[in-house]
């Protein structure tokens, strides 16, 4: 507990950190001679470093450490995210991004004390590795788990999952959406997505229920870090696609072979990523950008002339008897799928046409296109 204490070891004294156990025993021994300024809050106030036996100390421990924070959640997303809990017990962070990896060793400093982990030089493969302190910090505070975070299938501490703060839910998906996350706009339908993903393993299923998780979205079988995410997006009313499973792949690591299935959540839609960048956002600039770059991408509807075009449209589609679906609408009128969307919702105001199915439906594990049924043909199509 700090270098300036001594205490008896068997034999000999020995200057050194004091074990818990031994501290304890003294503050036991105290209290019961009626020392009642000894108290375990006295001794967390001032201790000056404390460490893991063979582990790196941490210095000017802020004690008692309240994870329901920024900074908390900052630290605990990045090791489930781009990190995790060695078997040797140190807690590590892996993130070729300097600003990464500078904002992790900042909330920790933060959050639980000083480290003299230095963020501008890991070891290899961009590795930071933390004094094993944190690690039982982690593990009897948030119940966290040591080993492959793909195999493990983690969850997120309840504290994350059950909070109400926005700041504290916002930073965690910052850190989960900047180390796994992305944000692309796809050729096809010139449709902005922002995506997160995660892996597990799927080893121990056979293959035919592999493939019905699959066919038949059983999201119940997702990994825990993607529906963790989702829970916590829809807490900021951000709505999610998903999640849904992408194809698996093997992978071969210490001599065995295991089936690794990936799973993803989408945000789609101008509302959506506009939440997304207020309340949550990129810590990488370069991702940031891209969010920009969609939001630009989506157009004012003009409800004048395209009003005009729209109804044309959706007569022409029913006239063919070619489902009046949003992809259908999109491909007539050349329009990304967002502003298309919009259109077609002028249309539903109007009352030129009327859901007719779709959406989220019983039985159904995600949502499928809304179908609409046309009210008023337009005269002149």
């Amino acid at each position: 507990m700090g270098e300036k204490y001594i205490y008896k070891s068997k034999i000999s004294f020995t200057r050194s950190y004091i074990p818990l156990e031994y501290l304890y025993s003294i503050i036991k021994f105290l209290k019961n001679k009626e020392h009642k300024e000894y108290t375990i809050k006295s001794i967390e106030k001032n201790t000056i470093s404390f460490k893991s036996k063979g582990g790196k100390p941490i210095h000017n421990p802020r004690f008692p450490i309240n994870f329901e924070t920024k900074e908390g959640a900052i630290l605990v997303s990045a090791l489930l995210c781009d990190g995790g809990i060695d078997k040797m017990g140190n807690p590590l962070y892996n993130n070729s991004e300097i600003c990464m990896r500078k904002r992790v060793v900042k909330a920790i400093n933060k959050l639980i004390g000083k480290i003299h982990t230095n963020p501008i030089y890991p070891q290899k493969n961009n590795c930071l590795i933390f004094p094993k302190t944190i690690k039982d910090i982690l593990i009897n505070a948030l119940n966290m788990q040591i080993g492959d975070k793909v195999i493990n299938n983690p969850k997120i501490p309840d504290i994350f999952l059950d909070t109400n703060k926005k700041e504290v839910i916002g930073a965690f998906l910052n850190q989960a959406f900047s180390d796994d996350g992305s944000a692309y706009t796809t050729k096809k339908y010139n449709q902005g997505t922002i995506a997160y993903g995660s892996s597990i393993d799927v080893s121990m299923f056979r293959a035919k229920f592999i493939e019905k998780i699959k066919k038949e979205k059983l999201t119940d079988y997702a990994s825990n870090l993607v529906k963790g995410c989702t829970s916590m997006l829809k807490k900021l009313n951000i709505k999610v696609n998903g999640p849904y499973a992408k194809p698996c792949y093997l992978r071969h690591k210490g001599g065995k072979k295991r089936i690794i299935m990936p799973w993803t959540i989408q945000i789609q839609g101008r509302d959506n990523v506009k939440k997304f960048k207020e309340l949550i956002g990129f810590s990488i600039l370069r991702k940031n950008k891209k969010i920009d770059e969609i939001l630009n991408n989506y157009k004012e509807v003009d409800y004048g002339k395209s009003f005009e075009i729209s109804w044309k449209i959706v007569t022409k589609l029913n006239s063919n008897k070619i489902p009046i679906q949003l992809d259908n609408f999109a491909k007539k009128y050349k329009s990304t799928r967002e502003y298309s969307r919009q259109l077609l919702k002028n249309l539903r105001k109007k009352g030129i046409i009327k859901r007719n199915g779709g959406g989220y439906e019983r039985d159904v594990h995600s949502c499928i296109p809304y179908k609409y049924k046309l009210i008023k043909p337009h005269i002149t199509s």
